[in-house]
């Protein structure tokens, strides 16, 4: 996790170096190590202190750490903003620590409401360790759950690895005594914690475990396979970050961290990101001198830059959205959940849970006592939350073709399928958003399943659809084929759309791979190529509050969540430009030849030059016909203004020259001769060389 933290916030730092927003300011990053040790975590804490240099600081990665090395950066005047301890210590009374992640006190109410209401459990059993993390933790899930509900077990451990199994059995043989036992939750840091499920018998070894953020990772829920436990899709952990709900920035940056890296980063790459940007714009938006005698005033205006950000008109945007915080310097984050899941092949993943709790927001034609009554809306502790259904969505192209520029429309034929928590009917209503035929449905489902307690169903589509098609680099141009699917009924709020793992996890050759034939391409595209498909989601809709006088600052506005499957595809270049462009060189090379006839032959030559034009124009015409009006001028548009261009040039040359002869200037004539001769091949292989750094 450590190097994780490291490698995001060195890559947030280059990101923003590259943008250019604010080149005054190159950000550097200097990785210091306290190895999670509270000692360690002082001594650091002082040597960064006494350095000298630094504006602030991202760290550290526990709340223990985090708290102890607090009053070092307050005495010294020094912002720091923590992406991953949650502890309400670490910034409750510090006003120079700031997190990009909730505190314990916010997600241990989270874990109470979604226990309480989507889990329906009257009851609940906690397990908490001794240190700072599951002190705060524990105390905010008790204050929240017990006005509710009924704790059944309240077991404190130590986090002592060596001692870890045994106090796991005591805590198992506590719970099993139990006669109906609800969920149990887990508040800790080790992941190891997750073996209590392999000690746990009779109603017990049914419970569901709700465990912390800091058990969201892997290690958690391998752990438990490893142990024998089957059931591992029981398992539900907080988390500030749910990967596949992030769009835009956030998705590319865990895909590109992927491709570099090799491996699924966690949560934390992304709230570590979101604290290197938040000092990025506290910094850009301040008179930052950055020098020594300075660095006191500067670390004051980043920290008040910080500090105002309190409310969604005031918030840094940094990857994940919005970032403001609350009153403890926290930011204002929704508890989010995600499951272990492992299919039938063994294959195993972390994704969304199939339901969430969302902010509240106004069900279709219905009053908020309506949507509690039919199950969309729960209220706890003076809280309304709206039920998330998160929707995995794959998409796998069977073929692609009918390629109409001038319409800018394509055909394709494409598996889709879902995966969520209900019955046989889909919770929303499906719609195209880009489709041809407005009214394209998907039909009945090709297969239907359940596992899991979730829905499998998987629909064939073959339509027309609409693409938004830009042609400045034609015929070099790469265009985008969507197929973008909304909930047309439902806002994100209700439903969410979370690319499926499964599609994630193909290369690029087997997206390439038609889904009924993988022997066959997708492409049925004539000269043109298929070189990339892509899975995203994202959302449209909009955040204001449209002048309703009951919207609520930070949660107005209606956004729909979108699922888009995308082939980019290519020209066949070599095809096209000895079809388009060979006639071209041809007509260049006899404009050339004009060029060695004799000044007294101004005629002929002059006839060669206009013939060039009329040609040039009337092939630019051809060439272009194929594309859409458009008020822009094309990338191969160029290279025929400038033969005809040189077309021009050769009949003026020839006009000048007939001239120079006429009045016996012989040797201006030859000198005019020869630089045409020379500066004709050097301007036509100047613009081939310019087509070929900007194309090649």
């Amino acid at each position: 996790a450590g190097q994780e933290i490291v490698k995001a916030a060195q890559w947030a730092a280059s990101d923003w170096n590259l943008s250019g927003q604010d080149e005054g300011h190159e950000l550097v990053i200097v990785p210091f190590y306290d190895n999670n040790d509270v000692e360690q975590a002082k001594t650091v804490a002082q040597q960064i202190v006494d350095d000298g240099r630094f504006i602030g600081v991202v760290g550290h990665e526990l709340s223990r750490t985090s708290e102890v090395a607090g009053p070092i950066y307050a005495s010294a005047g020094i912002p720091v903003i923590t992406p991953s301890a949650t502890g309400d210590a670490v910034t409750a009374t510090n006003p120079w620590y700031f997190r990009t992640v909730f505190d314990n006190t916010t997600q241990g109410e989270g874990i109470a409401a979604y226990s309480r209401t989507v889990l329906n459990a009257p009851a609940a059993i906690i397990v908490s360790s001794q240190d700072p993390y599951g002190v705060s933790l524990r105390n905010g899930f008790v204050s929240a759950y017990k006005p509710n509900g009924t704790i059944q077990a309240d077991i404190v451990i130590n986090d002592d690895p060596a001692t870890l199994d045994a106090q796991l059995a005591v805590a198992a043989a506590q719970i099993n005594k139990i006669a109906k036992p609800g969920p149990i939750v887990l508040a800790g840091l080790n992941p190891e914690l997750g073996g209590i499920a392999t000690k746990l018998t009779g109603a017990a070894a049914k419970s569901t475990l709700v465990g912390s953020d800091a058990l969201s990772e892997a290690k958690f829920y391998l752990s438990m396979r490893a142990a024998g436990v089957d059931e591992v899709n029981r398992a539900i952990n907080a988390t500030p970050i749910v990967r596949g709900q992030l769009t835009g920035a956030g998705t590319s940056f865990y895909n590109q961290f992927e491709g570099v890296h090799g491996y699924h980063p966690g949560w934390m790459a992304a709230t570590t990101y979101d604290a290197v940007d938040a000092f990025a714009h506290s910094i850009s938006r301040t008179e930052v001198a950055a020098s020594t005698q300075s660095l006191e005033q500067d670390r004051v205006a980043v920290r008040d830059v910080l500090a105002l950000a309190r409310t969604p008109e005031t918030a840094i945007p940094v990857l994940t959205g919005p970032l403001y915080f609350n009153d403890t310097r926290s930011a204002v984050k929704p508890v989010a959940f995600v499951s272990g899941r492992i299919e039938a092949n063994g294959t195993f993943d972390i994704e969304p849970a199939p339901l969430q709790l969302a902010p509240y927001s106004q069900s279709a034609g219905m009053t908020l006592e309506q949507a509690i009554a039919a199950g969309r809306v729960v209220a706890f502790n003076n809280q309304v939350f709206t039920i998330q259904r998160i929707v995995m969505v794959g998409m796998n192209f069977n073929q692609v073709g009918e390629l109409d520029l001038a319409s800018q429309s394509f055909s394709a034929d494409f598996f889709v399928w879902f995966r969520y928590e209900g019955g046989a009917q889909l919770p929303f209503t499906p719609e195209f958003t880009n489709a041809v035929d407005p009214g394209l449905e998907l039909g009945d489902p090709q297969k239907l399943s359940q596992s899991f307690g979730q829905t499998y169903a998987l629909y064939r589509v073959s339509s027309d659809f609409k693409g938004q098609f830009a042609f400045n680099d034609f015929p070099f141009d790469t265009q985008q084929l969507p197929i973008v699917l909304q909930p047309s009924d439902a806002p994100s709020s209700q439903v969410s759309f979370v690319v499926d793992a499964a599609v994630l996890s193909e290369q690029q050759e087997q997206r390439l791979a038609s889904g009924v034939n993988p022997a066959e391409s997708i492409d049925r595209i004539p000269n043109w190529q298929a070189s990339a498909v892509d899975y995203f989601t994202a959302s449209i809709g909009t955040t204001a509050s449209m002048g309703d006088p009951t919207a609520v600052v930070g949660t107005t506005g209606i956004t729909y969540s979108e699922f888009v499957g995308d082939v980019a595809i290519g020209r066949d270049i070599p095809s096209f430009l000895t079809k388009n462009l060979l006639p071209l060189l041809l007509l260049v090379s006899v404009s050339y030849i004009a060029l060695w006839l004799p000044f007294k032959e101004s005629g002929a030559r002059i006839s060669f030059g206009t013939a060039g034009i009329l040609t040039g124009a009337v092939m630019l015409s051809t060439v272009t016909n194929s594309l859409p009006q458009v008020d822009y001028t094309v990338a191969i548009e160029w290279a025929y203004y400038a033969f005809i261009f040189l077309s021009g040039c050769s009949v003026l040359v020839s006009m000048v020259g007939r001239q120079l002869v006429d009045r016996r200037q012989l040797a201006g004539a030859r000198a005019l001769e020869r630089s045409s001769r020379i500066a004709y091949p050097i301007a036509v292989a100047a613009v081939a060389f310019g087509y070929w750094l900007a194309f090649h």
